[in-house]
Order: structure tokens, then C-alpha cells, then sequence
């Protein structure tokens, strides 16, 4: 199946021709006197757990005991449940590669505590980062709420845009970010939501893949305001990605020692306290682990 999208009575691989149902059962092989006795059971697809929330499709490849999707999700799943993903539509997809290792652009969409510094003439002008409220959850998930500057303040790139009905106050009215591990951060408002999800493509490059999902199209389709949302939020990601690939010269240095996270940046350090549990800590460099110092600061599931 090449199509992106459609219907299909099963798969067939592109190079050998071999074919397969819907399910992964192995039902025809090319010049089949060649394998002598192969046996079709032994060589159907491997399974792996698949679960949806909404619209979005989670592939799970842990082979022993998959954890259910809304399980490992924890309160973020309920909290995106107010965004009826099974609604939205699906606006755009494009990505961006950066020449920086992924922790560091993901990093930058954690915290806001460099507003100040990179976003002088964009995000700061409309966000008051010193009013960030943070949670931090079981499993590396967070969420950042950061209110507007001032409480009539509307994001002109959502001017005219139709809303979900069902958001609640606090995301409609301020700045909200999730955050769900290892790599995916959603910032959603009522209007739409980018999906964005960072991708390690080498110790020093990275991709990050942006996915815009709006609430249903009307009769009239997809709007022209889109292209201006996804214009204001490149013009962002710009500015945080223009010191990107200085900030990897400056990890590879030797005069490199690690670095101080202020108490606004704690969702950082949480991540890496959750990539040293799922490693093992016993399985790290005493200099490459992270002191667990926030578990009394997580919430419950």
C-alpha cells in the first residue's frame, strides 16, 4: 500500500512481492518452489500495539506488556479530551531539520524562561512568562500554563477561525502546553492545535515534524487563515532554532561542565529524571545521570 490514504485488502512489500492480509498472515510468495517447505505461519508480520486517541494512532513496540494508551498518557489524556480529537482535521504537515541534538530544540519548548532573550518582538510581547504555572505528571508528562499579558489579548493568527465548543476557561484563555514523553509537545487552543513531535536524527541533528489539526472544516473548507498561523508560529520556531547549531558547538566543547536549570526550567530536568528511570540508572555514568530531586513535586496520575 502506497496510497496515503483509502482502503486496502492487505499489504504487498514493494521490493520482493510478498503479500499479506490485514491482519499480517503471509498468504503468497513470489516463485514459492524456491523456499522448499516454507511454512506461511511462521513468517507473518510482527504484532505490535496499536491504540487511537481521537484520530491520532499510537504505535506501542514494547514486546512484553504494552501499557494501555490512556494508562501512559495519564492526565494528559483526559485533558485533551476537551479538544475532541476524534473531530479534528488534519490542516498540515511539514517538518524542519536542525542542526542540533534533539534535547536541545526540545528544551526550548519546555520552558519560557529565554522569552525575554529570543522572543523580544514575538511571544513576549503577548505572554507574561513570570505567571507560568507548571505540573509536573508520573511518567515525564507535564503541562506549562503561561497567562496573556493582557486578559482581552487574542491571538491574531485565530481571529475568524472556528472554536471547539467544549475547551474550558483555562486553555481558552491563556497559553497551555503539554508535553508528552519522550518527544511530542502540543500547544492547543480552541481554535486548532500544532502536534509537534521531535525526532533524534544523529548525536548533533535533529528533525522536528509539525502536524496542525483544526476542529471540522465548514462547507467552505480549509481556511486562508491558516497560512497565517503557520506563518507567525515558523517565524517562532525560527527564532528558536537561530542559536541551534552554536549550542551544539558549545555541548561538544571541552570546556563544557553542565549547565544550571532555575526553578522556571523544571520540566527539563523532570524529562531527563524519566530517561534515567526508563534506562536504568544502575545503567549510567555516575557523571551522566541527573539527582532525583522532583518526585515530591509530581502529581498523581
Amino acid at each position: 500500500m502506497k496510497e496515503d490514504d483509502g482502503q486496502g485488502r492487505g499489504f504487498v512489500c514493494g521490493y520482493h512481492g510478498w503479500s499479506y492480509t490485514l491482519d499480517g498472515k503471509l498468504v503468497a510468495v513470489r516463485d514459492k518452489r524456491d523456499f522448499v517447505d516454507i511454512d506461511f505461519a511462521c513468517h507473518s508480520l510482527i504484532p505490535v500495539a496499536c491504540e487511537t486517541l481521537g484520530g491520532w494512532i499510537f504505535v506501542n513496540e514494547d514486546e512484553d506488556e504494552p501499557q494501555p494508551l490512556r494508562e501512559a498518557l495519564g492526565p494528559v489524556a483526559a485533558e485533551l479530551d476537551q479538544f475532541q480529537p476524534e473531530t479534528l482535521t488534519l490542516v498540515d504537515s511539514r517538518s524542519y531539520d536542525v542542526g542540533c541534538n534533539v534535547k536541545v530544540l526540545l528544551d526550548a519548548f519546555l520552558e519560557v524562561y529565554h522569552l525575554k532573550s529570543i522572543h523580544q518582538n514575538t511571544v513576549d510581547r503577548f505572554l507574561d512568562y513570570r505567571g507560568t504555572t507548571i505540573t509536573l505528571w508520573p511518567g515525564g508528562h507535564s503541562r506549562m500554563t503561561t497567562p496573556n499579558r493582557r486578559p482581552d489579548w487574542v491571538d491574531p493568527g485565530t481571529i475568524g477561525l472556528p472554536e471547539i465548543p467544549t475547551v474550558t476557561e483555562i486553555p481558552r484563555l491563556n497559553n497551555v502546553s503539554y508535553y508528552i514523553f519522550p518527544n511530542i509537545v502540543m500547544p492547543p487552543a480552541a481554535t486548532g492545535m500544532p502536534m509537534l513531535v521531535f525526532w533524534p536524527v544523529t548525536d548533533s541533528t535533529m528533525r522536528i515534524e509539525c502536524h496542525w489539526f483544526s476542529p471540522p472544516f465548514g462547507p467552505e473548507g480549509r481556511s486562508d487563515l491558516w497560512d497565517k498561523r503557520i506563518s507567525n508560529f515558523e517565524r517562532i520556531l525560527e527564532e528558536d532554532t537561530q542559536f541551534a547549531p552554536q549550542i551544539q558547538e558549545s555541548l561538544e566543547s571541552p570546556g563544557f561542565k553542565g549547565m544550571t536549570l532555575c526553578y522556571q526550567e523544571r520540566r527539563i530536568y523532570h524529562y531527563h529524571e524519566e530517561f534515567d528511570r526508563r534506562i536504568g540508572r544502575n545503567r549510567i555514568a555516575a557523571d551522566l545521570r541527573v539527582e532525583p530531586v522532583l518526585d515530591s513535586w509530581v502529581e498523581p496520575a
